[in-house]
Formats: structure tokens, sequence, C-alpha cells
């Protein structure tokens, strides 16, 4: 089940984010979406701070219990930035180009129980789905292109190589730059796998399952190691 669904939230919920503005920077006058928005952009989780929120639910049986603002904090940065809405073109505008605003304005609406059952549900969930295949036509424009640039960088530097590399590195530039085929979204890093482009589902899915896989056995069971 998707986090669109989970939030009851379809693609046309995405006129909601227009007018929606991604901050720079804080200031005193920041709302607490701006903050959080902010804060899911630039990792603002700290591994001491999940672990205590994680050892809290473990000694309430999972019940939900009040966490303290450091706690708050840390929940909605982590939930915001892994919604898989993050960087979806539908829901990114100018003024918010990955949807960090658009996502951190639902989060910072949940009450503490609501948000102790999303970030649950979201360590379950991503647990075997940290890597998403996503279409080219749903990456934003300007990443489109600053990955359209890398790969073709890519392709210039191993343009004497024998290997295939050449040839599969101009195929995802032309790719990006007519906006066709697959790529892998790391929900975590909230990045695209740069190396990574495929002409169809099935030929990019092998390689997300991997990349799943491996998180699966080697993270998933202590994320706050």
């Amino acid at each position: 089940m998707t986090d669109s669904t989970k939030n009851t939230t379809d693609n046309t919920g995405a006129d909601t984010a227009r007018g929606l503005v991604m901050p720079s920077v804080p200031s005193p006058q920041s709302t607490a979406e701006e903050i959080t928005a902010l804060d899911a952009l630039h990792f603002g989780w700290n591994h001491r701070v999940m672990r205590e929120i994680d050892r809290q639910l473990s000694f309430m049986g999972g019940l939900p219990y009040e966490p303290d603002a450091r706690q708050r904090a840390a929940l909605r940065a982590w939930v915001t930035a892994t919604d898989e809405r993050i960087a979806d073109a539908v829901y990114c505008t100018e003024q918010d180009p990955q949807g960090f605003a658009f996502v951190a304005r639902e989060v910072t609406a949940l009450d503490d129980r609501e948000l102790l059952a999303r970030y649950e549900e979201r360590k379950r969930e991503t647990a075997t789905a940290r890597y998403q295949v996503r279409a080219v036509d749903q990456v934003p424009a300007a990443e489109r292109e600053w990955l359209r640039t890398g790969f073709e960088g890519a392709a210039e530097r191993y343009a004497d190589s024998d290997s295939e590399r050449p040839a599969l590195y101009r195929a995802a530039a032309e790719g990006f730059r007519d906006v066709r085929g697959f790529v892998i979204w790391d929900r975590f890093n909230h990045r695209y796998v740069a190396t990574q482009w495929g002409r169809t589902a099935e030929e990019t899915a092998p390689e997300c399952d991997r990349l799943n896989q491996y998180h699966e056995r080697h993270f998933a069971a202590d994320l706050w190691r």
C-alpha cells in the first residue's frame, strides 16, 4: 500500500501544493510546517533521539506515548523525508522543488498518536521498500536535467571503454532528455540512484529489488545503530 493511498491523497491533491513555498533557511518567524520541511530536507533527526523513541515504544508495548519536543521534531522530519511523494513531480512546484513543504504540512497536522503510528507503519513499509522504481516523467524537471547532464558526462568519461557502459550512459541521457524510461528512488537519502536508468520498469526492477534486499538484510532491523 502506498503512502498516497494511506493518506487518502490522490494526484488531484497536488493542486493544494500550489502556493506552498519551501523556505531556504529557518527564521524566528518560521512555522512548524517550514521547520519540518527544512529538517526533512537536511536530515534533521538524530540517531540517539530515534533510538530513544524506539525504546519508549518498546517499553510501552507499541502503545502511543507523548514524545518530547526533540522527539516530535525528529519524528516529523523523518516521516516527511521518507514519504513516497517526495520528489514526485506531481507534488512538486517551482517554489517547492521536491515537495517537502507539501508533505510537511500534512505531517505537522498529525497528533502524537497519529505521528507515532505513521512512524511505525513507515518503518515496516520501508524495511522492504526503501527503493522504488519510478517513471522518468515523475522526476522533477530540474532534477531530470541534472541527471541527464551526469549521464552525458559519464558517457564522455568512458567513451574509450570497450565495455557497454558508454552506450548505456548515452541511452540514459537521451531518456532523461526525451522524458522516457525508469529510475530508482532512494527514500532514505531522498535522491535518485544516479547510476541507474532502464528502458522499462521490468528492466529496472531487478536492481531495485537487489537494493531493497540488501537494505532488509543489513539495515532494516536496526536503523539507528
